[in-house]
């Protein structure tokens, strides 16, 4: 698992945060969650929080690289 810092924590919450309200994420063959649950998995630093965490810090280096 990747060390993840409090702040980016902090934005990858804000991040899911800016999510559309209707969202359905299903993550690692588990799921559905909801905007909602996302964010408190993201919270409580869980399994499926480490995954989002994972993806979002992707996409970010991704971003940076262009």
């Amino acid at each position: 698992m990747v060390e993840i810092t409090d702040e980016q924590w902090e934005i990858i919450k804000s991040r899911v945060k800016q999510m559309p309200p209707h969202l359905s994420l299903s993550i690692g063959g588990k799921g559905p969650f909801n905007k909602e649950e996302l964010i408190n998995h993201v919270e409580q630093k869980s399994e499926i929080g480490h995954m989002v965490a994972e993806i979002e810090l992707a996409y970010l280096k991704a971003l940076k690289k262009l």
